[in-house]
């Protein structure tokens, strides 16, 4: 069985690739670009779900300024869930922390600066 796979595979020119999150190999059959095999991990979700969003959490981890300003977008929007706070205010305080924490990733605001900028606003 293994043996007519392969033959399959060689024959019909499908190009097999190594998954970055579990590490088997797999056919690559749609995007030519997929990073992630579609089997279920550990948890029953597939590997191209949920191996992505891992990834990215990964790579803001160390990240200061995001991890303040994530902790205050969370913050506010719960506030909407509670009806403290309108989907327009959110909007507005939305636009500018962006702005500003772009501000300080580029280092024209300090990260204090911007850690009070966003508790107060």
């Amino acid at each position: 069985m293994i043996d007519f796979s392969l033959r399959e595979c060689v024959r019909r020119d499908i190009l097999v690739r190594y998954c970055r999150n579990c590490g088997r190999y797999f056919p690559i059959t749609g995007r030519i670009t997929a990073e992630y095999c579609s089997r279920p991990g550990p948890s029953g979700k597939l590997c191209r779900s949920t191996a992505p969003v891992r990834k990215w959490e990964e790579s803001r981890r160390s990240d200061r300024v995001f991890q303040e300003y994530r902790r205050e977008y969370k913050r506010r929007f719960a506030w909407i869930k509670s009806g403290k706070y309108t989907e327009k205010q959110f909007a507005a305080w939305h636009k500018a922390a962006k702005a500003r924490k772009k501000d300080c990733g580029q280092e024209h605001i300090s990260l204090d600066a911007f850690k009070e900028w966003v508790k107060d606003a």
